[in-house]
């Protein structure tokens, strides 16, 4: 059993270093060596190794596919998990709201996607769906696809598109979703 094992099973997870992290990921003989050097290459810092593909992952340090396979996995896991605890009850009030929900699936994003938020008459969410995936520049987004899916729950009353750009830094506005629908699709309003 490794050091970095055996303080995580004595003292706690948290107390691990982000080189522990990825020795305990790596979880190999050399694992500790490795460790440090895919940290060095990144230059120390979690976010770019978090971001980076696999192939830039294998170009670090020697780690082969299988452990960067492993490395991606963990840090899409945590992704998920943060994302999973940012959809809680509470309604969406603004688009601060909006943006504190796919902040942790859009950071960093290298491709433009559309997204809806299907939300009750509380403005609370009933489902999130992706609709359209596209490339640097733009996405098609189809209609029937936005509306297509919403048939499925019959409990929800507001579609919110979401679509982040990529290529360029957006700025959100503070303000309140409106009180009126800006159009309405089957019964259902698009704000």
């Amino acid at each position: 059993m490794s050091e970095a094992s055996v303080k995580l099973l004595s003292r706690g997870v948290e107390t691990l270093t982000d080189q522990e992290l990825l020795e305990l990921l790596l979880d190999d003989g050399d694992s500790e060596r490795l460790a440090g050097a895919l940290l060095s290459s990144f230059e120390g810092r979690l976010a770019a190794l978090g971001y980076a593909d696999i192939a830039r992952l294998r170009m670090a340090a020697g780690i082969g596919l299988k452990r960067a396979a492993r490395i991606q996995a963990a840090v899409e896991l945590g992704r998920r998990v943060l994302a999973a605890r940012e959809l809680g009850p509470d309604p969406i009030g603004s688009s601060n709201d909006v943006v504190r929900i796919f902040r942790p699936l859009l950071t960093e994003m290298k491709h433009e996607e559309c997204w809806c938020l299907y939300l009750n008459t509380g403005n609370r969410i009933v489902e999130r769906q992706r609709v359209s995936q596209g490339g640097v520049q733009a996405t098609v987004v189809d209609h029937r696809l936005v509306n297509c899916w919403p048939r499925r729950l019959s409990w929800f009353t507001t579609i919110l598109p979401v679509l982040p750009c990529p290529a360029s830094r957006i700025r959100f506005s503070r303000r309140k979703l409106p009180r009126r629908p800006r159009c309405s699709i089957f019964g259902c309003s698009i704000t």
